[in-house]
């Protein structure tokens, strides 16, 4: 069943889905960085 509806996903679209997933992860982990950053000159 899975397997069918992964194929069935165009692959562009599912490739653009965990790019955005990895990208939102980033971000968070930049943002988190800054504010220990922040925290330890305050």
């Amino acid at each position: 069943m899975t397997k069918c509806n992964i194929s069935f996903k165009p692959k562009l679209i599912y490739h653009n889905i965990a790019n955005t997933k990895a990208e939102a992860c980033y971000r968070l982990l930049l943002i988190i960085k800054n504010l220990n950053y922040l925290y330890t000159i305050s």
